[in-house]
């Protein structure tokens, strides 16, 4: 007849090193996910502004052509009360900020998120 001593396995189950790894091991992951999302975050962001930066050159542009007029050198477009009338809506940093739409001497359009510089 066995008794309870020879019936015993003590392999079986995880040492208090194994559980030990393993939780350092999933907490690593959890940290590398974590600032990975933060960084895929900002990029996101800073991606949308740029495509937001294009729209607001490409409309200032074809309304100041269709209407014949010229962009004029040192004023702000973006400021202007009509801003949100002239694009359809009114255009926000993902970042939280607004934008610059100034005409440089050189005649170019510069489009520019006022909080982060993201930017042509």
């Amino acid at each position: 007849m066995k008794t309870y001593k020879e019936t015993f396995n003590r392999s079986a189950g995880f040492t208090f090193l194994e559980i030990t790894v393993i939780l350092l091991v999933l907490l690593s992951l959890m940290a590398t996910g974590i600032v990975g999302s933060r960084i895929y975050a900002e990029r996101a962001n800073e991606a949308s502004c740029v495509v937001l930066q294009d729209v607001i050159r490409k409309v200032l542009i074809s309304q100041a052509n269709i209407g014949g007029q010229r962009l004029e050198p040192g004023i702000d477009y973006a400021q202007e009360p009509d801003f949100e009338e002239r694009l359809g809506f009114l255009p926000v940093c993902p970042a939280v900020g607004g934008y610059s739409a100034i005409v440089g001497p050189n005649g170019e359009l510069t489009v520019r998120c006022l909080e982060h510089a993201h930017g042509e």
